[in-house]
């Protein structure tokens, strides 16, 4: 499965990608390089485009997908769902990324529209 994505979490422990499958792993990097999944995140409806994480709270991420929603995740949370949905993009979402207070989020889509979201 082609991987789209790929973003370190901010305390550079955990490495995430997105693919094709809809779905996002978490990586536990391993000293000298190895990696070992440590999680599989699951709820977009087909590819997953974009993965961003969040530069003050290591375990939560956002996706982008072409299924044109930006889904919010927290790696604490034993549920594996995403902790919030937006569907505010018109076609797939190219791109994500948070603010430097992980407080918003923008995401890019294939209309050229730009969105932001508050997670406040």
């Amino acid at each position: 499965m082609p991987v789209r994505s790929v973003m370190f979490s901010s305390d550079n422990n955990t490495l995430f990608t997105s693919s094709d499958d809809g779905k996002v792993i978490s990586w536990d990097v391993q000293p000298g390089g190895g990696m070992k999944a440590t999680a599989t995140y699951s709820g977009h409806e087909s590819w997953v485009m974009s993965v961003s994480t969040s530069p003050v709270r290591p375990g939560t991420f956002c996706s982008g997908g072409a299924d044109g929603s930006v889904r919010v995740w927290d790696c604490a949370s034993s549920s594996k769902t995403p902790v919030a949905t937006f569907r505010d993009n018109t076609g797939q979402v190219w791109s994500t990324a948070f603010n430097d207070q992980g407080t918003e989020i923008a995401s890019v889509c294939d209309a050229a529209t730009l969105v932001v979201y508050s997670l406040a």
